[in-house]
């Protein structure tokens, strides 16, 4: 076989080839000598979605230096729709080409979409002139919608690819043709947008794994920056099934019209149903990672099969199973040159911290190289899902992958917004620098928080819980750092605020007279001491535990005396640090617990006049509540956590099955005995379902008088969602501001009450 070279945007894209290709001639790559890259030329970064002269000549003036010292060469091209209208001598030694008119024909969207809806399903999408491309003339066409997507018939990455609304109209118009044909369908908010590859032979159709595609709205574009295969098997199999069938039909039409070799299949799930949106007659961005693994398993790399399709009517070198059976353990991410370059930058500089980051393909970027707008920078693999599918409706990306937005960014380090600052810490972690570590050392330790995570006392108004290990934490725009013994926040290297760390606690370490340890029974947090009622689960004895709480099984006994001698160690403490007590921790039998808590709750009132807040299931018998309060409960919380229960039962399979009505009787009953003045709670996870239905769990319970709690999903090691996102961060905020704007129309604001126990909660309240 003839020496091959690639040809393409980026070098990387022949990697995990083998030796397939003998060179390449690209926009993007490293500087070994048989590569040849425009970038490496100039020394700047360029946007590949936007080709002009000067590069068409580089590629097109290295390729006949190769051809006239080598008139045997042969080039294989990322897209072969830009080989036409080369130079005659590159166009006859270019191999794998399809006949023009074929290749026009897919890619053109519109086209492609009014063959596509004849055999599978499509979108339903409509042909307008840009000119018509208005909100009013949309709404009429679109009846029921206030966004749509408008796409120009030709382009790729998601460049020209417009999301617009009644908002940006005029800013939307300004950068499309009034004269020219764009398609426009619905813009579905609930949507998963997914692709496949296919290698279509004279007689055989090859189909791979498919993969979730990681779109970004970038400037009112829907840019796109990745895929992810790991969690596209998350997808209802039903679906997916689906979308394979379609596929293999769609492709035998294709093939009847004498297309041959790679094609990629974009898709978007809508309402249970995978609908077509277009081909891509070409190599994807994401083939980088099947190859990978075809190369991990000594299996030949699609580029080989895309070759074999063009000389062999079925393959030789693979199995059609095989293939569709291959599992791709990886997702992809690309970073480009945006408002978001100091993100690119941190996140380059600390990739060595996170070890799910497999590698990190340059293709001969170094930091703060000059570059274009939207220019291309770099790719992380990893070695785990980077995206999550929530209420089987929409993806989310990891906001420490993603970056922040530019009013987000400008909010934290410009005008230090505080609910800005608390929800990036719930949700995205902080790192301690090394020299912090030590210095909390020699004070023997810090006092950890809840769920691998540490406790920010912030400028002396403001607590926050944020994680220290969770998935991706080490990717943390926020670190705290030591400056003269005193430590500091800082964001993307930008110091904010003064912070303090409480020392670890050491009446935690010490134990009961019965061996039992203290700090089994108690935990001490912020201003607030917990003692736990029970030593079990009762959901996770069963074999039903939540899936996201990390509650082990039974290993050690203990019962309310021991429970109290373990508090009355803290409670005859001269400097007592703490305010109120919680009595909860773990789900007890429901009935059983009862008289542990009573116990607990009435011993405490001995000692102290502490405030008493009970966090337990609902109770059946509402008797119940009433002697909670008579043993001196001052505050209770049934945290209802997923108000969807289709989805509770999935993520909580034992305490999902609990039915709102046993939930709304114990909570009424608790308010006609506390009041509705926010003694009463119930705590929602932001992150496992939709905001409508949190909204409407919100006020459903407001109805009642009963305060809402908002506790962000996190992604706890060990536990069965180890690996799902949390929400984005601009989605709790948006949820926060709906929500209170729910809880003042009946008197109520989102709890707890104590600005400290808000550590780990969505409120804002100073100390």
């Amino acid at each position: 076989m003839a020496k091959i070279i690639w040809n393409g945007p980026r070098e990387s894209d022949k990697e995990y080839t083998g030796d397939f290709f003998s060179g390449a001639v690209t926009l993007y790559g490293g500087s070994k000598r048989e590569n040849k890259a425009f970038c490496l030329t100039k020394d700047y970064r360029i946007n590949h979605n936007h080709i002009t002269q000067e590069q068409t000549e580089f590629i097109v003036e290295n390729e006949l230096k190769l051809i006239e010292k080598d008139p045997s060469i042969k080039f294989m091209a990322y897209n072969p729709n830009l080989i036409y209208g080369c130079n005659d001598d590159v166009v006859k030694h270019t191999v794998c080409l399809n006949e023009e008119n074929i290749m026009r024909f897919l890619d053109s969207k519109i086209s492609f979409r009014k063959f596509a809806r004849k055999y599978v399903h499509t979108l339903h999408s409509e042909e307008l002139l840009g000119k018509e491309c208005r909100v009013a003339k949309l709404k009429r066409i679109f009846n029921g919608y206030d966004k749509w997507i408008v796409q120009s018939d030709i382009a790729s990455g998601g460049y020209e690819t417009f999301l617009l609304d009644e908002k940006n109209e005029q800013g939307i118009l300004k950068n499309i043709d009034d004269e020219k044909i764009y398609l426009v369908s619905p813009y579905y908010e609930k949507n998963i947008p997914i692709n496949i590859h296919a290698i279509i032979y004279d007689q055989d159709i090859l189909i791979t794994q498919g993969s979730i595609q990681i779109m970004v709205l970038d400037q009112e574009r829907m840019l796109y920056r990745g895929a992810d295969y790991i969690a596209y098997r998350d997808i209802d199999k039903e679906i997916l099934k689906q979308f394979v069938d379609d596929t293999e039909i769609l492709c035998q039409r294709i093939q009847e019209l004498g297309y041959r070799g790679i094609i990629g299949i974009d898709a978007i799930i809508v309402d249970k149903v995978a609908w077509i949106l277009e081909v891509n007659n070409r190599f994807q961005a994401s083939t980088i990672l099947i190859n990978k693994v075809l190369q991990e398993k000594n299996m030949p790399s699609l580029h080989e099969l895309n070759y074999e399709a063009f000389q062999k009517p079925t393959s030789e070198l693979i199995e059609k199973e095989e293939l569709a059976k291959l599992n791709i353990n990886y997702s992809i991410y690309s970073f480009i040159q945006d408002h978001q370059r100091y993100h690119a930058a941190h996140i380059s500089s600390i990739k060595d911290n996170e070890k799910t980051i497999v590698e990190l393909i340059d293709d001969g970027y170094t930091p703060w190289q000059e570059a274009e707008e939207d220019a291309y920078l770099f790719r992380l693999i990893f070695s785990t899902n980077i995206v999550s599918i929530i209420g089987e409706k929409f993806v989310w990306l990891h906001p420490n992958i993603l970056g922040p937005s530019e009013q987000w960014h400008t909010g934290i380090i410009e005008k230090k917004d505080f609910r800005k600052i608390k929800i990036s810490l719930l949700n995205q972690g902080v790192i301690l620098d090394k020299k912090v570590k030590q210095y909390l050392a020699k004070q023997g330790g810090m006092r950890e928080g809840v769920y691998f995570s540490v406790d920010l006392v912030i400028e002396e108004k403001y607590i926050v819980n944020a994680p220290l290990s969770v998935k991706f934490s080490q990717l943390s725009p926020f670190k705290i750092i030591l400056n003269k013994n005193s430590m500091y926040l800082t964001y993307y290297e930008k110091e904010i605020y003064k912070v303090r760390i409480e020392f670890a606690d050491k009446i935690a370490t010490q134990s009961t007279s019965k061996g039992i340890p203290v700090s089994r029974m108690c935990f001490l947090a912020t201003d607030r001491l917990r003692l736990q009622n029970s030593d079990f689960c009762t959901f996770k004895e069963q074999g039903v535990p939540c899936k996201f709480c990390d509650a082990e099984y039974k290993d050690i006994e203990f019962n309310a005396e021991d429970v109290m001698e373990a508090g009355d160690i803290y409670l005859n403490e001269k400097n007592i640090r703490f305010r109120h007590i919680l009595i909860g921790g773990l789900s007890n039998c429901v009935g059983k617990e009862k008289e542990n808590i009573c116990k607990i709750a009435k011993h405490v009132k001995e000692k102290s006049n502490m405030p008493i807040y009970l966090m337990a299931l609902p109770s059946i018998n509402l008797e119940d509540i009433e002697e909670y309060v008579s043993a001196g409960i001052t505050e209770i919380g049934f945290n209802i956590e997923i108000f969807d229960r289709r989805i509770a039962k999935k993520y909580m399979p034992g305490k999902g099955n609990i039915p709102l009505e046993r939930y709304q009787a114990a909570l009424e009953k608790a308010v006609e005995l506390l009041g509705n003045k926010g003694a009463v709670r119930t705590a929602f996870v932001l992150g496992l379902e939709d905001m409508d239905s949190l909204l409407e769990g919100v006020e459903y319970v407001c109805k009642l008088g009963v305060a809402p709690i908002f506790s962000v999903f996190r992604p706890i090691p060990f536990t069965e969602l180890e690996d799902v996102n949390p929400p984005d961060n601009e989605w709790i905020l948006e949820a926060y501001e709906r929500a209170e704007v729910i809880c003042r129309q009946y008197g109520l604001k989102l709890g707890p009450e104590c600005a400290a126990c808000q550590n780990n909660t969505v409120a804002f309240d100073m100390l």
